[in-house]
């Protein structure tokens, strides 16, 4: 529903959603990509990733660019893999796996599964969803727990589990993979009689 807020009686709308402007008592559209208009022949604001042009219709921003005024340069990049250089232009990190740069020479930021090591992202390793190095874990993928930095496999069928804060430390299944069921801290494929 396009209203936005409404009174009584009747619920007349008085307020439109963005996309949409009052007309009368009722909501219509804007054209595509148009974020706050007035009617459906021009535009005042456009959604990111769009601008109003002179003809006052929405234009595509530049690649990268989240927020423009026109086709040429940028005020805000993307947040993730981009950066914007001294002529207002946004380009894209160097490496595909890092989520923040602020230049061409290297990465400040990674996606998770990524360290970074000398401004590169490195893979971390597979059971870890975020790592600070190779050896060094600080949350894990499905089917492991975090042990002192180390992800541990949580047992055949689990899926998510828990360390038992008793000795001797083991993992503890709270979750089993579809077709197997939780039995004494562990997964079985078929519940005992």
């Amino acid at each position: 529903m396009p209203c936005e807020t409404c009174v009584a009686p009747g619920d007349v709308c008085v307020t439109c959603i963005d996309g949409h402007f009052l007309e009368g008592t009722e909501c219509v559209a804007c054209n595509d990509d148009c974020k706050k208009c007035n009617n459906t022949e021009t535009c005042e604001v456009c959604y990111d990733f769009y601008f109003v042009n002179e003809e006052e219709y929405c234009s595509d921003c530049i690649d990268g660019c989240r927020v423009c005024d026109n086709d040429e340069t940028c005020i805000t990049c993307e947040e993730e893999g981009w950066f914007k250089n001294s002529a207002d232009i946004c380009i894209e990190c160097y490496d595909f796996n890092c989520y923040l740069c602020s230049d061409e020479e290297g990465c400040d930021t990674c996606f998770d599964e990524y360290y970074l090591e000398d401004n590169i992202c490195e893979e971390c390793p597979e059971e870890c969803e975020t790592c600070s190095s190779p050896f060094n874990c600080s949350s894990c993928n499905k089917r492991y727990v975090l042990r002192d930095e180390e992800c541990v496999g949580c047992g055949f069928g689990c899926d998510y589990c828990s360390l038992k804060t008793s000795y001797p430390l083991k993992t503890e299944c709270s979750s089993c993979s579809r077709g197997w069921f939780v039995w004494d801290s562990g997964c079985i494929e078929t519940c005992p009689v």
